[in-house]
């Protein structure tokens, strides 16, 4: 468990340094290792860890997470005192950064069930959950103030490190996600795709590529 500390502790402002990516390889590189860092987190503090990843517009400003394509952005916080996190207006008082702004450029979302994955190999059944988007926003980065990002993606990691989506009663057997590169804003069919699944029973992720 002080190994696990130690990690988080040097692994998550890691990450966040790393900013905006942009190589493909590199891009999955950086979401396996968030959400690795994300689970340290959350079992070494014993608190509850909540990661938004959304898709947006790659050819908008940095700072602004306009609806779109080809940006790929993850935000990470903690609960301050330990305890779940269930209603998105209470984010803001309870929830406290543990990672910068992640933007993985020329990177799109996409249900790998309905690509032609080329060979892919990995779990699949009733026990995958593809990621998908909640009808409203989850969480925004920042915390407060002015939004500029709005996550509607997300997945809570607890301090046992079981993974779910947020405010979900289900335990999943994988919460998958699959992204593919992009040409800036324009998305093209590739059998260039890349799947990471978390385990909901261990919360730990495995990466699938052809």
């Amino acid at each position: 468990m002080a190994l696990l500390g130690l990690l988080s502790i040097f692994l998550i402002p890691a990450i966040g340094a790393l900013g905006s990516a942009g190589k493909f390889g590199g891009n999955i590189s950086v979401l396996s290792a968030a959400l690795d860092a994300a689970r340290a987190y959350a079992v070494s503090k014993h608190t509850y860890v909540y990661l938004g990843i959304t898709e947006f517009q790659s050819s908008a400003p940095e700072s602004l997470g306009a609806s779109g394509n080809g940006r790929v952005a993850m935000f990470y916080v903690a609960s301050k005192d330990g305890t779940r996190i269930t209603q998105t207006t209470d984010f803001p008082q309870k929830a406290q950064p543990i990672s910068r702004l992640l933007r993985l450029q020329n990177t799109t979302l996409v249900d790998a069930l309905n690509q032609t994955t080329g060979g892919l190999q990995r779990p699949a059944g009733s026990t995958v959950k593809t990621l998908t988007s909640s009808p409203a926003a989850i969480l925004t980065f920042p915390l407060s103030g002015t939004e500029q990002y709005v996550f509607k993606q997300c997945i809570e990691f607890s301090p046992q490190g079981m993974a779910r989506e947020f405010n979900s009663s289900d335990l999943p057997g994988f919460i998958e996600i699959a992204m593919m590169p992009t040409m800036g804003d324009v998305v093209v069919a590739s059998k260039n795709i890349a799947v990471v699944q978390v385990s909901g029973l261990t919360g730990k992720s495995t990466t699938y590529r052809p």
